[in-house]
């Protein structure tokens, strides 16, 4: 069972609902949202109704993932959960998962604590059971219910930050797979990672019953054009003369993309952009760029990096080939929503193309 490993499918369950420019002008100014909006691509975020828990999500976005996979529910190995906003202290969200879902009882199922660089993170983690030869076919759940960590007057985070939770699943490569795809490398490469705890209160939330997130959006942008340039050269360098098609970079705010863009001196086309109508989705904003990308692409060919960074301060990615993903985004009406009920998951989004239209202004 040991030796390479491949990213197969992911699907993000989205709440169907939100908060726009309508709700924001009720609360700030209109030019002062107006400005906002137009520095960070953002007019929509997804915010999770009151009652619905991290796992309705996951399991949605789950059951999507393994069927596009066509991965039923015995074949999963693992259970890695990546989150910041659990549904309890304990015990771990990605046990309750794997109740919801009905998956056997002698898998290991864990939790890691991450946000921004959580995809890369939880991707590592399924690398390492996978070509140790622990785990065939692993499944990822990434992102969180953020919206309730946010105060209510705070429009700096609350005009950017959504609801919403990704599922990957990452299977072992086949035997003979380099030879027949060219020599193009591993299909998920080792990933790279770096820590800077100094600036950890950049973006922060406290434990306690009033603590809400605080952003401290300068800070963060200088620590990000700083060291995710450092990272793309080193993964640059990795690729060699194939280099990379195009940068999936965590979707922190279109302004934030830009910027990098620019530094990194890459095309337009090079870097997905889809935000608009979601918000910053934290570990879940990669493999939904992946999804929407894949929609208005077409298969996602060649070599392509993942890269994340923010909360802790922290930074991190790898190389992949996404060739053959499947991939979708799932729409939850309020209705539909329900602890790993039989509807959940029902909404937009089948097969590949079911990341739907690209919103106006986003490129992929």
């Amino acid at each position: 069972m040991s030796g390479s490993a491949r990213i197969r499918s992911t699907a993000t369950a989205l709440p169907a609902g939100g908060e726009g420019r309508a709700e924001w002008e009720n609360g700030w100014p209109a030019e002062n949202v107006a400005a906002t909006i137009a520095t960070t691509g953002i007019e929509r975020v997804r915010v999770a109704p009151a009652g619905r828990s991290l796992v309705d999500y996951a399991a949605t976005a789950s059951r999507r993932a393994l069927a596009l996979a066509g991965c039923p529910m015995e074949a999963v190995d693992a259970v890695l959960v990546v989150t910041q906003t659990p549904d309890d202290r304990l015990p771990p969200t990605a046990c309750r998962l794997q109740e919801v879902l009905g998956l056997r009882r002698d898998i290991p199922c864990l939790d890691l604590h991450h946000g921004c660089t959580g995809y890369v993170y939880g991707l590592e983690h399924a690398r390492l059971l996978v070509a140790g030869g622990a785990a065939g076919t692993v499944l990822l759940c990434t992102g969180d219910l953020l919206t309730r960590l946010l105060g209510e007057e705070d429009h700096t985070v609350r005009m950017v930050f959504g609801d919403g939770v990704a599922a990957t699943v990452i299977v072992a490569g086949e035997e003979g797979d380099a030879e027949r795809r060219g020599g193009r490398g591993p299909w998920l490469s080792p990933a790279r990672f770096g820590t800077e705890g100094s600036r950890a209160n950049e973006l922060c939330c406290g434990s306690g019953p009033g603590d809400r997130l605080r952003m401290d959006g300068l800070g963060v942008m200088s620590a990000t054009l700083r060291r995710v340039p450092e990272l793309v050269a080193e993964l640059q360098a990795e690729a060699g003369a194939g280099g990379i098609d195009r940068y999936f970079f965590h979707q922190a705010n279109a302004h934030m993309l830009d910027c990098l863009r620019r530094k990194l001196q890459l095309g337009e086309g090079s870097v997905p952009v889809f935000l608009r109508d979601t918000g910053n989705l934290g570990s879940a904003s990669i493999p939904l760029a992946m999804a929407r990308a894949r929609a208005v692409q077409g298969p996602l060919g060649g070599r392509s990096a993942l890269v994340g960074y923010g909360v802790g301060f922290s930074w991190a990615g790898l190389l992949c080939d996404l060739s053959g993903l499947e991939a979708a985004v799932v729409e939850v009406e309020v209705e539909e929503e329900g602890r790993g009920g039989p509807g959940a998951g029902t909404g937009a989004g089948a097969g590949s193309g079911g990341a739907g239209r690209r919103p106006r202004g986003e490129r992929g």
